[in-house]
């Protein structure tokens, strides 16, 4: 089993002036947060029909799960269907009521890429795995006590637990990464590539 844990985002004032990725791993498991996220590359587009689909406010089969702390509003979103990344979220200022309204607006919301920028990829062999709708289990828990939100998906024959949650009240959210090699044969390259949102950002790695 490998785990990727304490991923806290950092929200504080502006919200996307500052965004901190804090990983600690084991040395097996490279996590690649090096860079920001481009829009443009073929990584991050997804194609215009999609992300219509993905903006969409209601469409069948799709939950949201939202979560706050203090200034800042994580909304989650979780698909059935397969459009684009199933498991992605949106950023907003809690205390602006019409932000929220459009998926646009949200800080992290990119042109062409919606937010399927900052959705988790499993890089397995070198072929890139993210969240599938018809194979991507969510729903709301605790971690050690405070209510979070949890996805489980495939990535080939490593099993995916995704946890988000928030942290106090200071604009602080966690996103925990638990990959379970359930149905490997034997050793394989593997990587994580989390993305940051566009903007002016800060990377820490612990």
């Amino acid at each position: 089993m490998f785990i990727l844990d304490r991923i806290p985002v950092l929200f504080r004032g502006v919200f996307p002036s500052l965004l901190a990725l804090v990983v600690s791993c084991f040395p097996s498991l490279a996590a690649d947060t090096s860079a920001p996220a481009d829009p443009g590359t073929e990584a991050a587009k997804i194609s215009a029909e999609m992300l219509g689909l993905q903006k969409r406010s209601f469409l069948q089969g799709r939950e949201y799960f939202v979560l706050r702390s203090g200034p800042a509003q994580m909304i989650v979103q979780a698909d059935q269907v397969d459009l684009g990344p199933a498991f992605t979220y949106l950023l907003f200022d809690a205390t602006d009521n019409k932000q929220s309204a459009r998926k646009e607006t949200a800080f992290n919301f990119a042109d062409g890429a919606g937010m399927a920028a900052g959705a988790l990829q499993v890089v397995l062999g070198g072929f890139p795995f993210t969240a599938l709708g018809h194979e991507t289990q969510t729903r709301w828990t605790t971690v050690e006590g405070i209510p979070a939100v949890e996805a489980v998906w495939w990535a080939g024959g490593v099993r995916v637990t995704e946890q988000l949650l928030a942290l106090g009240d200071q604009g602080l959210f966690l996103r925990r990464v638990q990959l379970n090699s359930a149905n490997l044969g034997g050793p394989e390259d593997l990587r994580l590539r989390l993305a940051l949102p566009p903007g002016s950002v800060t990377v820490a790695k612990g």
